[in-house]
C-alpha cells in the first residue's frame, strides 16, 4: 500500500486529505415502516461515509413512507440544527442479529441495503420539494 495515497485515521487507513476544506455531512434514509435494524445499518453507514469524507460535523437520520411532508420538514431541519451546532460524527456499532449467518435468512445489512435503495428514487423525488 502506497503511503503517499493513504492515512491513519483512529487507527485505520483512509485515503489521504486532498482539499483544505470538507463540506459537512447529511445523510437521509428513507423507509416503508419503522425498522430499527435498517436504521442502525443505515446509520452505522453514513457515520463511516462522514469519516471518508473527512466531514467534520455530520447527522443522519431516516424518515417513514407514512410521515407527513410537515413531520419529515421537521426531521430535516433539526438534522440541519445538529450540522449547525457542531454535531460531531458518532460512531455506530452495527447491530447483531440472531439470524445473522445461522443461514436463517437473509443477512440484515444486505436486507436493509436493499429497501434502502429501493426507495431512493421515491426519495429523490421528494428531496426535489423541499424549500431549502
Amino acid at each position: 500500500m502506497s503511503r503517499r495515497f493513504f492515512a491513519q485515521v483512529n487507527g485505520e487507513t483512509h485515503h489521504q486529505k486532498r482539499y483544505a476544506k470538507y463540506a459537512d455531512f447529511l445523510a437521509i434514509g428513507w423507509l416503508e415502516q419503522a425498522d430499527a435494524q435498517a436504521e442502525a445499518v443505515f446509520r452505522h453507514l453514513t457515520q463511516r461515509n462522514a469519516l471518508n469524507f473527512y466531514a467534520k460535523k455530520s447527522a443522519s437520520g431516516v424518515v417513514l413512507a407514512g410521515q407527513t411532508d410537515g413531520e419529515i420538514q421537521a426531521s430535516v431541519q433539526n438534522w440541519l440544527n445538529d450540522i449547525y451546532n457542531g454535531a460531531k460524527i458518532q460512531p455506530m456499532k452495527l447491530p447483531l442479529n440472531a439470524s445473522a449467518g445461522s443461514g436463517a435468512g437473509p443477512h440484515p445489512a444486505r436486507a436493509a441495503a436493499r429497501r434502502q435503495s429501493a426507495h431512493a428514487q421515491e426519495y429523490i423525488q421528494f428531496a426535489r420539494r423541499i424549500p431549502v
